[in-house]
């Protein structure tokens, strides 16, 4: 009969049943003069006792040492090594990671595996970039445009694997300028990319333009909080902070390129009045995300209140009242999925009164049960033809998700580019641009929006005049290359 299996504790105190058996070891090199064992996990066990007679040597984490006493009872042929004389064999061994040694001193190994494989790349760094995604993953094609503005390239936009041999191999053994990962696309959960940019002093962005919480819920290990974030909506920062991240700065999203048009003249508007709506009812695989989440009855109540009274019941009125833990685990999404729900409502009542003055909606079928009033026209392609959707619109209208209370999304800057004239509702976010700017398209409430319909009507070169102002300040102050030279303004 197999004996129980020991149980210690992990890095955040939590119980953890110690693995014994060989798939419990995972092999970094399988070639090598001699043996080297990071980690012992239980110090005994089936495939331990395999090496019992073997000369091999073996590293520790310190506070694995301290909390089995030393290992006692090791094998006299088995070595104990520092972490110098590990390093020096890394190249020359075999080499057998125990896995669990993640959860159990994570800073530990994390640095130790990244030096390891540091070792073997070159001192001379390239002007290469690490922009893991492709044509089809938010924001990439508008990252890489921006790199080739700033002269910075070549790309290199994906590995053959999440380790660290392809990401070698990607690189020639030279270290690149920077990673830059939008939602932490392209790293590793277990942060072992991250920990090889770190040895090698290649600074590790990570650009998070959704729900933070709802992104490094992914992530089970803590290396992120030695990352570089930055976040779309500020209003998440103090929390991050006080999780740990050591580095976390503001960085708003911007005009994408493709959006731009030449403007049409003032008379041209006089023959436009349709006010536009663009967005789906949901983001993709909702159901999936949130799958696991309950609601409580009182909360979904509060929050169908506030909604009709104000304030709106946002993502961090929606952490308070749940006492989120933020991370590790998926605690952070049940507060989500009650601001995603929230979310929902409040766009429903803005067209519900927008489609009462004529409003067209463009997006999924979704909007068909959630405004069984409106006939919601296809969706249209983002790279295609939606920028002139938005320049023939007389307006269009947005409504900022409370996912991302201070946040702005991509309506805020591409509507002016493309031409089109912006109707939003008046966040935090705006204060970014300039108040004569914002006070003339910000509404505090869909009652308002029957108002700046008549006056966008009646006093079109006003209105014009309006567009000409937004682009000149986007043109200016609100480029993706822009935000490119600010993030790596912070990574110097």
């Amino acid at each position: 009969m197999r004996s129980e299996r020991l149980r210690i504790a992990d890095f955040l105190g939590r119980p953890l049943t110690l693995a014994d058996g060989p798939e419990a070891w995972e092999t970094l090199k399988p070639q090598g003069e001699d043996l080297l064992l990071l980690g012992l996990g239980p110090g005994r066990g089936p495939f331990l006792a395999a090496y019992k007679t073997q000369k091999l040597y073996w590293l520790e984490a310190p506070s694995m040492l301290a909390a089995m006493h030393g290992y006692q009872g090791l094998p006299d042929i088995w070595t104990k090594v520092t972490e110098e004389q590990a390093l020096r064999l890394f190249s020359t061994c075999r080499v057998l990671f125990f896995r669990q040694n993640d959860f159990l001193a994570p800073q530990f190994w994390s640095s130790f595996l990244g030096r390891s494989f540091s070792q073997r790349w070159q001192k001379t760094p390239a002007p290469a970039v690490y922009l893991p995604g492709d044509s089809t993953t938010l924001l990439h094609r508008e990252l890489v445009w921006a790199c080739s503005k700033l002269g910075l390239g070549p790309i290199v936009q994906c590995l053959s694997g999440e380790n660290e041999e392809s990401l070698e191999l990607a690189f020639a053994g030279h270290p690149p300028a920077f990673c830059l990962s939008v939602n932490g696309r392209g790293l590793d959960v277990r942060g072992r990319l991250f920990a090889l940019f770190k040895a090698l002093h290649v600074p590790c962005a990570m650009w998070i333009v959704d729900n933070p919480w709802h992104v490094l819920s992914r992530f089970k290990l803590p290396w992120w909080k030695e990352a570089n974030l930055f976040v779309t909506d500020p209003s998440f920062i103090p929390a991050l902070s006080s999780e740990g991240v050591k580095h976390v700065n503001y960085l708003p999203l911007a005009c994408a390129p493709h959006m731009w048009r030449p403007l049409r003249d003032a008379d041209h508007y006089a023959s436009t009045d349709n006010l536009l709506f663009v967005g789906r009812s949901a983001f993709p695989a909702k159901e999936r995300f949130f799958a696991a989440v309950r609601l409580p009855q009182h909360l979904m109540d509060q929050s169908k209140a506030l909604l009709a009274t104000g304030p709106a019941p946002d993502i961090h009125w929606w952490y308070r009242q749940c006492a989120t833990v933020f991370w590790p685990g998926s605690d952070a999404r049940i507060a989500g999925a009650g601001a995603e729900q929230c979310s929902q409502e409040k766009r429903v009542q803005w067209l519900e009164a927008a489609i009462a003055l004529g409003c067209e909606v463009v997006g999924d079928q979704g909007w068909q049960k959630l405004l069984p009033q409106s006939r919601p026209m296809p969706p249209v392609d983002y790279y295609g033809s939606l920028p002139d959707l938005y320049a023939q619109a007389l307006g269009v209208l947005n409504v900022t998700s409370l996912q991302l209370p201070q946040s702005l999304n991509q309506r805020h800057f591409d509507v002016w580019a493309a031409g089109g004239l912006l109707i939003t509702d008046k966040t935090p976010g705006l204060e970014l641009f300039p108040a004569e700017l914002t006070s003339e398209i910000a509404l505090d409430n869909p009652s308002q929006l029957s108002g700046l319909l008549s006056r966008i009507r009646q006093e079109r070169h006003h209105f014009h005049q309006i567009r000409m102002a937004w682009r000149e300040c986007l043109a200016n102050a609100h480029s993706y290359p822009i935000r490119l030279k600010s993030l790596i303004s912070y990574l110097s």
